[in-house]
Formats: structure tokens, C-alpha cells, sequence
């Protein structure tokens, strides 16, 4: 049986809205068949999660405190999960969107897709633990208007998305473990355990999105002094300095100690 042409599967798979069928869409796609390279490239409109979220501003996501509470829980693992909800359907457009590229950039965020499905489940199903569901609290938007601002520039996708947004996830997720590990129950043991298996995929994913970044900067005749121009074209009002770099993550990830003081120094 000849398979699914590979940008139509991809397609397929960011626009199902059913949690369960887009999860197993996922699972299923192989880095072969490219013979729709030249097929249409839809635009994207707006997020799958719109199907079963109550989008609103950021302002108005129930606020990640009272940790030891399962109010609290329950915002903390909706907030994360959604986060890794928005990146299954990222990763999947990157690869959708960007054609006549190394096959390898294919495989990158095939696997990458797969890898945020598999942290989605893990957090899907502590929610599940609290009596609680993806879906359940109301989502902002903002991964995916930064999706929709860079669809038209592989250096622009990969400034704001894994080097800016994603990589911001590497400085917080060790915030979040510290404010868990005083309770030292067994549920925050296993919020812990899961933030930790992410926090290590998450470098891995901001080092691919550093690598096709180099690649685009020349494919695009971009510098990399460019950087700050392009995340903030993606991200309006985008604050790249920051106090609290986790350093040893950003330099594992690709970023140079030179770029970091660069960046640290603009605050």
C-alpha cells in the first residue's frame, strides 16, 4: 500500500482537533514519500486547540501558585501542557512549512513532534490524576501568533520559536522544580520527575532550532546580529535579556557565552 504523501500527512496532523486520533497521526509519520515537495503550503489560521480551549489574554490564564493545592496543580500542569500541546503542532509546521530542505531538517522536527506527543501524554495524564483534562481551563494564544508571524522565514521561525520561546523554557523549568521540591509528596515528585525528562529533551530542542537557525541566517543572508530583530518581527515586545539565564542549558543548546553577556548586558 503506498503511503500518504509526507506534507499531507503533516497537514493532516496539525489540523486534527481530536487529542486522541492527532497523537496517533503523529506516531505514524515516516520521513518518506516527499513526492508533494511542491504542493500548496496552506496557511496557517488558527491554532487546533481553538476546537476545545477557551482562548483568552495571557493576563487571564488562572496564575501557576498555591502549589500544594490541587487548584493550584491542576493551573500549573494545564498551563505546561499546553505548552507542549502548541509544540507538537509547531514542530510539525516547521517541517510542513519550509520546503527543498536537507532531509535531515525533515527528520529533526519529526522527531521532535514525537517527542513533545510523548511530554503532552506525560502531563495529560497527571492532570488526569487531579480529576482534571487538557481543555478544562482557558489557553492564550501566544506560541501560535508567533507561529503565524514567521511563516514566511525560516529564520525568522527559528529566531522566535525554539531559540526565543522554547529556549525561555529552559530558564524556567528549574524555577518550577524549586518551588515543588519543599512539598516532597509523591505527586510533586512526579510533576518533578516529569519537568526533569522535558527540561532534557528541551535542550535537545532548542539545539536543532540553533543549528537550522545558522543554516537559515545564510540561506536567508541574515547575520546573527540579526537575531534580536527577527524574534522581535515574530514576537512584538519580545524581551530577550534576562538575569536568570539557566547558563548550562543555553550553552549546551548552542548559544555561546559570548552571545549570553551580549544579551545579558541589553537588560
Amino acid at each position: 500500500m503506498t503511503s500518504k504523501p509526507f506534507f499531507a500527512s503533516l497537514w493532516e496532523a496539525i489540523c486534527c482537533t481530536e487529542i486522541s486520533q492527532k497523537l496517533k497521526l503523529i506516531s505514524e509519520l515516516e520521513i518518506e514519500n516527499l513526492e508533494d515537495m511542491e504542493s500548496p503550503v496552506e496557511c496557517l489560521r488558527e491554532p487546533s486547540y481553538a476546537a476545545f480551549c477557551t482562548i483568552v489574554q495571557g493576563s487571564q490564564v488562572p496564575k501557576r501558585k498555591h502549589l500544594d493545592s490541587q487548584k493550584g496543580r491542576i493551573a500549573l500542569l494545564h498551563a505546561l501542557a499546553h505548552i507542549e500541546y502548541s509544540a507538537i503542532d509547531i514542530a510539525l509546521d516547521h517541517a510542513y512549512r519550509f520546503r527543498h530542505m536537507p532531509l535531515a531538517y525533515y527528520r529533526d522536527w519529526v522527531l521532535t513532534a514525537k517527542e513533545e506527543a510523548r511530554h503532552f501524554i506525560l502531563l495529560q495524564e497527571l492532570l488526569g490524576e487531579l480529576d482534571s483534562y487538557y481543555g478544562a481551563l482557558p489557553v492564550h494564544s501566544g506560541l501560535f501568533m508567533a507561529a503565524y508571524r514567521s511563516q514566511d522565514s525560516l529564520a525568522k521561525r527559528m529566531a522566535a520559536l525554539p531559540r526565543y520561546m522554547e529556549a525561555n523554557g529552559l530558564d524556567a523549568t528549574p524555577q518550577i522544580i524549586a518551588k515543588l521540591e519543599p512539598y516532597q509528596d509523591k505527586f510533586s515528585l512526579k510533576i518533578i520527575q516529569a519537568l526533569q525528562i522535558i527540561l532534557e529533551d528541551e535542550i535537545i530542542h532548542v539545539q536543532r532550532g540553533d543549528l537550522w537557525f545558522r543554516y537559515a541566517l545564510t540561506r536567508e543572508g541574515h547575520l546573527l546580529s540579526d537575531y534580536q530583530k527577527l524574534v522581535s518581527q515574530a514576537v512584538p515586545g519580545a524581551k530577550l535579556a534576562r538575569k536568570d539565564f539557566n547558563r548550562e542549558a543555553r550553552l549546551k543548546a548552542g548559544f555561546s557565552i559570548e552571545e549570553l553577556q551580549m544579551l545579558a548586558s541589553n537588560q
